[in-house]
């Protein structure tokens, strides 16, 4: 397995810090601790409390103090636990297959295949191989190891030992919750994986369990106050402005995606996978039509599996562990309709179904074994090809610009990374089309400025930094810095130093304004 997964990800070792990396890593000043005190490790954990995943924040901030900017470091930490979740799942399995009364060798056997289709399935690359989104990784592994001392602590061989085995699968709960808020759904679903496996679903189930629901309403309440902060409200709101779907719309489109997520799930072939998905949504009387008739199609899964649970148990409980690890992003919230790092652990539901389906099956177990090893070769060079795509910025949006042709947000990296490698005359058509799709990319002007910066054409670049100043956000120093570094090229000194000013308080963080700005004040002879 570990061999496997070496081969598949040794590419994304190589690849740079993409996208959110950006901002969450690079220009993160929360994340650079000069050492390894409480208040530093306290400080890049919560971060002035503006975010609400301290433990994988924590450990960025680690990756820095030992990696700097270094990439690789940040990647092997994805890769071991991708590691750690699949032999957690390879453990969870062939105990939960044993629970159900499956022969010890086939139980290990299903555990193994399920755990190797897992890990190379191409859906699992975004996860491990984008850097920032080891929020879904880290929560992806304590969850698994969670159920797993779950059921330890249910193990009655195990009397003396069973409290030890239930407080670390609660305190493994609190870790995935503190690495991404998705988790939050882990304490309710294993709750009904006891009430599924372990008490058999009995009659009186509500007034056997009313103690655990009481616990579980008081938790969620307290989360929930917790979570919807003041600050944080405020932000969601500004966020939702954004975006180009409304609440309702989202409400209202979000069983399509639910519904579309299983066939790339099936079908994760490297022509359907990409770092931007993109849908076109109007509320025309067809679509509106569509997205009913979506509705209705979950509901009715969903009603199947509450009320035919006894008779269909592992397909029930599926189809639950399925919608709760996409509930808390399946919300009315103000991000990307869809994305695939969600779906780490949500595709369990159709890989450890359909692979246990074909092993427990009377007869042709070895066809079934060499049909699952051969399909678990195509996953491997599939994500092999998935990794190689996010080698280099260039690559990653080349894909995605193909992948979804009128999504600005693509076309607006895709010219910033050409940019940036100077690749200019490829980039100023790249940008301009990204304007034409959305003119009010700041991004993509700033981008467009630095390439008739470098061709030489000075006014076209001064023109599109203050069109990039003007759409920018409260933050965004960038083209500030750029009208600097231009009035410095022309000999205006003293502009430049209004521009280097300006770029710092947007963001008293950037380095590169500061160094600028003293080495202008030098040349000034300026040298206080």
């Amino acid at each position: 397995m570990l061999g496997i997964a070496i081969l598949i990800y040794l590419p994304s070792f190589n690849a740079p810090f993409h996208f959110d990396d950006l901002e969450a890593i690079v220009n993160n000043h929360y994340i650079r601790i000069p050492d390894l005190s409480p208040s530093s490790l306290f400080t890049s954990a919560f971060q002035d409390f503006k975010h609400n995943r301290p433990l994988t924040n924590l450990s960025l901030a680690l990756n820095f103090y030992f990696n700097q900017l270094n990439p690789f470091g940040y990647h092997l930490v994805n890769f071991c636990f991708l590691i750690f979740t699949a032999f957690g799942l390879r453990l969870a399995l062939a105990k939960f297959f044993r629970k159900l009364g499956y022969d010890y060798r086939l139980s290990k056997l299903a555990s193994w295949l399920i755990s190797l289709l897992w890990l190379a399935h191409p859906l699992n690359t975004q996860a491990i191989t984008y850097i920032v989104q080891r929020h879904s990784s880290f929560a992806g592994a304590f969850s698994i190891w969670a159920f797993y001392f779950f059921m330890l602590s249910k193990d009655k061989a195990r009397n003396q030992t069973r409290w030890l085995f239930f407080i670390l699968s609660a305190l493994l709960c609190l870790l995935a919750i503190l690495s991404k808020e998705t988790a939050l759904t882990l304490p309710l679903l294993i709750f009904l994986f006891d009430l599924y496996f372990y008490q058999n679903l009995p009659n009186a189930w509500l007034k056997k369990n009313w103690k655990t629901i009481s616990a579980l309403a008081f938790f969620y309440v307290l989360t929930a106050f917790l979570l919807f902060r003041p600050g944080l409200i405020s932000k969601l709101g500004a966020d939702v402005s954004l975006q180009s779907l409304s609440l309702s719309q989202r409400i209202l489109f979000e069983p399509l995606i639910l519904l579309w997520y299983p066939f790339l799930i099936i079908f994760p072939f490297p022509q359907f996978l990409s770092l931007e998905h993109y849908f076109i949504f109007s509320i025309s009387a067809f679509e509106i039509a569509i997205a009913i008739l979506a509705w209705a199609i979950m509901l009715i899964f969903i009603l199947l599996a509450l009320f035919q649970a006894r008779k269909w148990r592992l397909f029930s409980f599926a189809l639950l562990w399925y919608l709760g690890q996409l509930a808390v992003e399946a919300m009315p919230l103000p991000i990307d309709l869809a994305n695939e790092h969600r779906l780490y652990l949500a595709l369990l539901s159709i890989v450890a179904v359909a692979v246990a389906l074909l092993i427990f099956r009377p007869g042709k177990i070895r066809l079934a074994v060499a049909w699952l090893i051969l399909l678990t070769a195509f996953f491997a060079w599939f994500s092999y090809q998935r990794n190689m795509v996010w080698t280099s910025r260039q690559s990653l949006w080349r894909d995605s610009v193909k992948k979804a042709p009128l999504l600005p947000r693509a076309w607006n990296n895709y010219c910033s990374a050409l940019a940036e490698d100077d690749k200019c005359p490829t980039a100023i058509r790249v940008c301009q089309k990204a304007l034409e799709l959305n003119p009010d990319l700041a991004d993509a002007h700033n981008a467009l400025g630095i390439c008739y910066f470098k061709s030489g054409e000075m006014n076209q670049a001064e023109k599109e930094f203050l069109a990039a100043v003007e759409l920018g956000g409260k933050n965004y120093s960038v083209p500030y810095f750029n009208l600097g570094l231009l009035y410095n090229k022309l000999g205006d000194d003293e502009s430049a130093i209004k521009w280097y000013l300006k770029a710092l308080e947007k963001n008293p963080f950037d380095t590169q304004a500061r160094y600028n700005l003293e080495l202008t004040y030098r040349r000034l002879k300026r040298l206080k």
